[in-house]
């Protein structure tokens, strides 16, 4: 994912580095690092939800959320300015909006 990062980007993301540019100046990166990390944050509070969601198991959710936790590669993806770690859980939000509580992913 390093060695060609253009490849992964959407077309919007270079709009919200611009952005964060624009309004942070010479703190841009260490903001975009940071926003990654709550993206992170958040993606994994939503992946419980969503498991919650799916199967009805308290337990499993708690499995989820601790995989999450644990994964090593987080930290690392967070660290990395990377359009999946700030967009997951955009996706995930749109996801669990269209489901409307059918109990099946969208």
């Amino acid at each position: 994912m390093r060695v060609n990062p253009v490849g992964f980007r959407t077309p919007g993301y270079p709009w919200c580095l611009g952005t964060i540019r624009f309004l942070c100046d010479t703190h841009a990166w260490q903001t975009v690092i940071a926003l990654q990390h709550v993206a992170v944050f958040i993606t994994t509070a939503l992946t419980g939800w969503w498991t919650y969601q799916l199967t009805g198991r308290m337990v499993l959710a708690n499995v989820a959320i601790l995989m999450r936790v644990i994964s090593l590669a987080n930290a690392g993806y967070a660290s990395t300015v990377l359009t999946e770690t700030v967009f997951e859980p955009v996706r995930q939000l749109v996801g669990s909006r269209l489901d409307n509580g059918a109990g099946t992913p969208c």
